[in-house]
């Protein structure tokens, strides 16, 4: 695109879960993290599996990952009976994890959240229940906070992993011009934009995807400015000016469901600051591309404008763009004034 846009188990693990969370010092000997991003391994019985709790469990993590052109859940669930969850299948290693728990002897039907159990950046969810409706009816009562801690878990580690592979340069040219730190991981290149005063573009380029991002300001007048209709309209205005394309077609925002595109408004929801965002699609207007974006804009009110961090994948050969989504989100996460 870079031509193309130029430029197993129970009773153990609760022993197991007490000492890792009072022994820091043992975090160091604790092995990696395995399995693919986004992934889920979900610990309970069969018959529970094929139950109301294992229907529950589906429905909460495969829900649909809003703002793709193609429907993707939000994780990929796998599940195996307590049997198979045995340290001699590595699954103990695995990032993402939900253990389940079912007995008439439990006193209380809970769940917990830990993390670094059995791998360093793993994150657990142990749910009990006296039946498989008590688990349903932990997990259906927990269901933000369940999404939410993976969600987390999964964005924490790509900027710790980004972090240490950052473009030096990259970022201090960020920090210089715009007065922002914000990690660019050295996968990225730098892009020229059409005209180069108005953004701070980013590229990773593969021959079978590419994954932008830019960088703008705007200036904040009020809360009209962090409105979704603004937040399309100063995104038009950066793109369609200097993302060029072949035949020279220019990128904009597609409007035609807007009524589907997701946004959202936070107060103090980064490092203090209030956060506008918005997940849709875009198109090349001339030219037949186009793909998801997601765009973050942060109130910087001390000097009364809103500092834009604007990420978009092009991957035409696979329907899959979640995660390369998910990327450019962990990145937007590492801006700090």
């Amino acid at each position: 695109m870079k031509s193309a846009i130029k430029a197993s188990a129970a009773c153990v693990m609760a022993a197991v879960m007490a000492s890792c969370s009072s022994n820091d010092a043992k975090q160091a000997f604790k092995p990696e993290i395995t399995g693919r991003a986004g992934e889920v391994l979900v610990v309970m019985n069969k018959a529970a599996q094929e139950d109301t709790a294992g229907r529950v469990m589906s429905r909460i993590l495969g829900q649909e990952y809003l703002g793709l052109p193609m429907a993707e859940p939000i994780f990929d669930m796998q599940a195996v009976p307590h049997g198979l969850f045995d340290p001699d299948y590595n699954m103990h290693k695995l990032r993402n994890i939900i253990v389940v728990d079912i007995a008439d002897t439990m006193k209380t039907d809970t769940i917990a959240f830990y993390k670094d159990t059995w791998a360093r950046q793993q994150a657990v969810i142990r749910i009990q229940g006296k039946s498989g409706e008590a688990v349903a009816g932990v997990a259906s009562r927990n269901e933000i906070k369940i999404v939410s801690f993976l969600t987390k878990a999964e964005r924490e580690r790509l900027v710790k992993y980004y972090k240490r592979i950052k473009s030096g340069a990259n970022t201090s040219e960020v920090a210089k011009r715009w007065g922002v730190n914000i990690t660019i991981p050295n996968m990225f290149d730098k892009c020229r934009p059409a005209r180069k005063d108005d953004v701070s573009w980013f590229m990773s380029d593969t021959d079978e995807y590419s994954d932008g991002i830019i960088i703008y300001t705007y200036p904040y007048t009020g809360p009209e400015s962090m409105t979704k209709q603004a937040l399309i309209a100063h995104r038009d205005s950066a793109v369609y000016a200097n993302i060029i394309g072949p035949n020279n077609s220019r990128m904009k925002t597609e409007t035609t469901y807007e009524d589907e595109m997701v946004y959202k408004y936070g107060e103090r929801m980064q490092d203090g600051h209030d956060v506008a965002e918005l997940r849709g699609l875009w198109r090349m207007d001339g030219a037949a591309m186009g793909g998801p974006f997601i765009m973050r804009a942060v109130l910087d009110e001390a000097n009364s404008r809103v500092v834009v961090t604007d990420g978009y994948v092009y991957y035409p050969s696979r329907e899959l763009k979640r995660n390369h989504i998910r990327q450019l989100e962990a990145i937007m996460y590492t801006l700090t004034f």
